[in-house]
């Protein structure tokens, strides 16, 4: 269960503080509150206290015990719940439980540190931001110019008389006969298109 809890520790540890220099309970209250700050966060991210987690340690325990037994039809199920984790109402349905303290009817009861000795560790433990070295160019050192993207420029095909590709088709009388005009769209293609001329009488 220690394990389980360090694992929450490590997840909502501060990025900028040396691991390991707070404890617990100082990094459950800065998820809830910052020294710095008079607003509370939001309670979807505070951190979980440590007596609920190891409950649910406890729960993620029974969960490997059940999947021990797979494939085994001689196995006898875990007891769940003399484990403490669950509780057994009266209808016979199970509930998680995960302590008294996930629950609480005033937030300034959750700040059991004082925050000048969290404030304190912030400054002692805070690691300093890396900032990215800027490289000197020297003045001598020729300096490639700005470039700029040049714009496609796409050949306007010139207009094709359509005279050129009028086609007389030859068969029976009374026939009706086409003609196709090349007409250019807006997409620099060449449509064809027909026509029905006049009957031949």
């Amino acid at each position: 269960m220690e394990q389980y809890v360090q694992l929450y520790t490590k997840l909502y540890y501060p990025k900028n503080i040396e691991y390991g220099k707070l404890s617990t309970t100082e990094v459950r209250q800065l998820s809830i509150k910052h020294p710095r700050k008079s607003e509370f966060r939001h309670p979807q991210t505070w951190m979980p206290p440590e007596s609920a987690l190891r409950q649910l340690g406890k729960l993620v325990q029974c969960q490997i015990d059940y999947l021990l037994t797979t494939f085994n039809h001689e196995a006898n199920l875990p007891n769940f719940v003399g484990s403490g984790c669950l509780n057994l109402r009266q209808d016979g349905t199970t509930i998680f439980n995960l302590g008294p303290e996930c629950h609480t009817s005033n937030k300034n009861d959750l700040l059991t540190v004082p925050e000048e000795v969290i404030g304190k560790k912030l400054k002692e433990y805070a690691i300093p931001l890396k900032r990215k070295a800027v490289e000197r160019i020297s003045e001598d050192t020729p300096q490639k110019g700005k470039s700029s993207k040049r714009q496609p420029k796409m050949s306007t095909p010139s207009s094709i008389d359509s005279s050129k590709f009028l086609k007389i088709r030859k068969g029976l009388r009374r026939t009706p006969h086409y003609t196709s005009r090349v007409q250019h769209n807006a997409y620099g293609m060449y449509v064809f298109r027909s026509k029905v001329l006049k009957k031949i009488d």
